[in-house]
């Protein structure tokens, strides 16, 4: 964009504007640029970004000072207004050229100057600042020269005057006054004995040490004692403290920081039981240590525990009340899609958890919810890690797992995500006469097991039994007349019912499971209605075979000299199917 010249502007002082301000208002060091601004041949209007170099002469190219980007300027009917701040040392009595450069308030690239410079004049009060900057090279005065001299130094020498010592000062010989210092040291400043400092700030740079040391010696003190909301809550601390802090409803001791610890507790104790932070809480609803994060976005921490230690832990929760609903840990999400309780193990071991219980008579984990009480995954579907998500181990007479729903939901729900052969929800394994899996249950299901690949794989070793049922029956949901589950009805209609040379004696199965898969094995029982029985069913000759042309399983009566070995249309059987 090109900026028409002329460029007509004048230049005013800040004091020309300030004198019409109050009298308190301190002057700046900058001044007010007014001018005009001409686009394509006319006023401009809208928005602006001028750009102001100082020079030294009209046609320097060599600024002294560059630039001041002022941005968005209003431009109404080509007048526009600004401020412009050079501060005060350029202005040294020599010549200023004032460049002005110019773009369109929407552009990011170079200005275009406005020609020619202006020159910078100036005001009759900065006539007067001339002759105060030539009486900053003055450097002494004779007495003669100074007017309005009291009578009693007209000599030239203060010796009729008479001092008085005030409080905490006293009068030495030759009128020295000296400070009466309290206590010891080599502190220069006075202070009272009742002094205080509240409300005071002590600023300062020592670099290595800290900025304020208190010391007490004397065992199971306090070195530093600071009390809110009055005299605090008037608790006096059972032990010593480095720092206590006492407030009746506010903060006791508060640290913030921008980017470090707001609150850093350190134990430099070798041996024992010893607390880098700790918190006791007597309320009854009260926490003994809370930690918030504030941030509603990032992965930010409420509280965070680690160790460094081989054998340590990096956070402990011990509930001591011998009675009572306690928790040693409790953890809450309110997040539909959160974790009450999220673990990871960056290295080998036991993968997320590691509970134990002493107590032979209590439970080591129970969850009580809504929704799942323990959700446990491993998401990296590429890892070659082959340890389990959830492992429990029982060593004496009990169960590793037990999971009890008294409701509609389920004991226990398990998924495995990956697409692997050999992987498994669940693997239960049972040493020596153990079962490696048990389900009971008294009206509903005991088991249940859905998968696209195999439901349930058991396999046992050494002569033992892969699966026992005791009691009870195999259900099938949704098992019925031609159905595509595993077991199920096969009815004789006119579509599955091949009329050949010597009758009706055969009649196809289509089913999923056993199409086109000649190593099936299917088990087949003829189902009689007893209501519409005459006694002239005759399936003693029934036989099974796999037809290679149709991919299909056959039922055949074999008895196919006998006009009652025919299939008739609705007759039924029960099949199973079974894949090696």
């Amino acid at each position: 964009m090109k900026i028409q010249n002329p460029f007509r502007s004048t230049l005013a002082f800040a004091t020309l504007f300030t004198a019409l301000q109050a009298q308190a208002a301190p002057l700046g060091t900058g001044f007010t640029y007014q001018g005009r601004l001409n686009d394509g041949g006319k006023p401009a209007n809208g928005t602006y970004d001028f750009v102001f170099v100082l020079y030294d002469s009209a046609t320097n190219s060599v600024p002294i000072f560059g630039g001041i980007l002022n941005d968005d300027v209003q431009v109404t009917e080509g007048t526009f207004t600004t401020q412009v701040d050079f501060g005060t040392d350029l202005f040294n009595g020599q010549e200023r050229w004032l460049g002005v450069g110019v773009r369109g308030g929407n552009e990011t690239g170079d200005v275009t100057e406005l020609l020619p410079r202006h020159q910078l004049s100036a005001t009759p009060y900065a006539h007067f600042a001339r002759r105060a900057a030539i009486a900053e090279t003055v450097t002494s005065v004779p007495w003669s020269a100074v007017q309005n001299v009291p009578a009693s130094l007209s000599d030239g020498v203060d010796n009729d005057t008479t001092y008085t010592a005030g409080p905490g000062l006293a009068l030495a010989e030759g009128n020295e006054l000296r400070v009466q210092y309290a206590g010891t040291g080599s502190a220069s400043t006075v202070a009272r004995s009742d002094h205080d400092h509240l409300g005071n700030a002590w600023v300062g740079s020592l670099s290595g040490a800290p900025g304020l040391s208190v010391y007490n010696t004397s065992p199971g003190s306090i070195g530093l004692l600071g009390k809110n909301d009055g005299f605090g809550t008037g608790f006096t601390p059972l032990g010593g403290a480095g720092v206590f802090g006492d407030s009746a409803s506010n903060a006791g001791v508060a640290g913030f920081s921008s980017s470090g610890s707001g609150v850093l507790g350190r134990s430099l104790a070798a041996t024992g039981e010893s607390d880098a932070v700790k918190g006791m809480n007597a309320s009854t609803t009260g926490r003994g240590v809370a930690g918030y994060a504030l941030a509603t976005t990032g992965a930010n921490i409420g509280v965070l525990g680690q160790t460094d230690s081989s054998s340590g832990t990096g956070v402990r929760g011990f509930a001591t009340a011998p009675t009572g609903t306690t928790f040693g840990g409790r953890f809450s999400n309110v997040s539909p899609g959160g974790f009450a309780l999220h673990g990871t193990a960056a290295n080998s071991g036991v993968a997320y958890f590691q509970i134990s219980n002493r107590n032979n008579n209590e439970t080591a984990v129970e969850t009580r919810n809504d929704g799942m009480g323990i959700t446990a995954k491993f998401t990296s579907g590429s890892s070659t890690n082959s340890l389990p998500v959830v492992q429990a181990v029982h060593l004496g007479h009990g169960d590793a797992v037990m999971a009890t729903t008294g409701g509609m939901g389920t004991a226990g729900n398990f998924l495995a995500l990956t697409d692997f052969t050999h992987n498994a929800a669940v693997i239960a394994t049972g040493v020596g006469k153990t079962r490696g899996l048990k389900a009971v249950s008294t009206t509903g299901e005991a088991l249940r097991a859905e998968s696209a690949g195999t439901a349930i794989y058991a396999k046992s070793e050494s002569g033992g039994n892969a699966l026992v049922l005791d009691g009870g029956a195999i259900r099938v949901p949704g098992a019925g007349f031609n159905t595509p589950t595993t077991v199920f009805v096969h009815r004789c209609t006119s579509g599955n019912v091949v009329s050949a040379v010597g009758g009706n004696f055969i009649t196809i199965i289509d089913h999923p499971l056993c199409n086109n898969n000649p190593n099936a094995i299917l088990f087949v029982t003829p189902r009689i209605n007893l209501d519409a029985y005459t006694g002239y069913y005759t399936y003693e000759d029934l036989a099974i075979a796999w037809d290679g042309d149709r991919k299909r399983w056959l039922i055949l009566n074999a008895s196919v000299g006998d006009e009652l070995g025919d299939f008739d249309l609705n007759d039924t059987f029960n099949v199973m199917v079974v894949l090696p």
